[in-house]
């Protein structure tokens, strides 16, 4: 966490984090509060994910790709109309050709790398955030 971050004081936004895999909740649990200042929860199903945002009013809702199952980007409506005031984003590993677009046509507001540099990471979160705002 930089200098200003930690004199800045409690965070400004708010996520729920909806992956499977324990590595990717703690990866992205830490890029948010320490690059971006977020205070963030995280689901390991998309029925805790939904309870969450029944709970709470977050600013950006990260979804892992392998958590929206079958059923894929059909889920992303859904997740948005519990949530209408956050960024959603649907995040995974690697490039996948068309994949923006398509969370973008679904519902979502894009698609993020998970092997971005944690910076580029949590400034993309930052950006869809502060373009929801305006």
């Amino acid at each position: 966490m930089s200098r200003e971050r930690a004199l800045a004081g409690p965070a400004r936004h708010t996520a729920v984090i909806a992956a499977q895999h324990a590595a990717t909740r703690s990866s992205l649990l830490g890029v948010l509060s320490r690059e971006a200042g977020y205070a963030a929860v995280a689901a390991t199903d998309l029925r805790r994910a939904v309870r969450l945002l029944r709970m709470s009013a977050p600013d950006a809702i990260l979804v892992d790709r392998a958590i929206l199952g079958d059923a894929g980007l059909r889920r992303l409506p859904m997740l948005a109309a519990l949530a209408p005031q956050a960024a959603l984003l649907v995040v995974g590993m690697g490039e996948h050709a068309g994949y923006d677009r398509a969370a973008r046509d679904a519902g979502g507001h894009g698609y993020l790398r998970l092997d971005l540099p944690p910076e580029h990471l949590a400034a993309a979160v930052a950006g869809a955030v502060s373009a929801r705002d305006h």
